[in-house]
């Protein structure tokens, strides 16, 4: 990770990733959810398939995040009890659940350094009222700046 950011290359950061890009830099976790947060509204270990969606997270109007999925409101699954507790320094919150949770972030000091804490390769976010795939479109765009990068010399 470190290598990557000193190089400015692209990093996109799933579920434990967003995690450990977050501690990396310095940030802090919750360690167990259910233990440290046992009034949320959401259980965050979804106790369903993984095809399902689980809860809604709100993404912030013109971050990056917002401009990939082109909404303000997604449909994610949630695998996890652990969770982003303090917010490391480089990172800004973008993506939050209905309980306030962190779900997504993006690098205030690198060029293009995302993270979210669903499972994206699942394809199972949806935009409200939308039956289309956003996830594959943070994989697009993961792709094609890493494209664009390797095509400037950047690596």
């Amino acid at each position: 990770l470190a290598g990557a950011l000193e190089r400015g290359l692209p990093v996109l950061a799933i579920c434990r990733g967003i995690q450990l890009l977050n501690v990396a830099l310095g940030g802090t976790l919750y360690q167990d959810l259910p233990a440290e947060r046992p009034d949320s509204i959401i259980v965050h270990e979804q106790d369903a398939p993984v095809d399902q969606r689980w809860h809604a997270a709100r993404v912030e109007e013109g971050s990056a995040l917002h401009h990939i999925f082109g909404a303000s409101e997604l449909f994610i699954n949630s695998f996890h009890h652990q969770a982003i507790r303090s917010l490391a320094p480089p990172l800004r919150a973008t993506v939050w659940a209905e309980d306030g949770l962190i779900e997504g972030v993006e690098s205030t000091a690198h060029p293009w350094v995302i993270g979210v804490q669903w499972h994206p390769e699942r394809g199972e976010a949806e935009l409200a009222h939308d039956k289309r795939d956003p996830d594959r479109r943070l994989f697009w765009e993961f792709v094609n700046v890493a494209r664009t990068r390797a095509q400037a010399g950047v690596s």
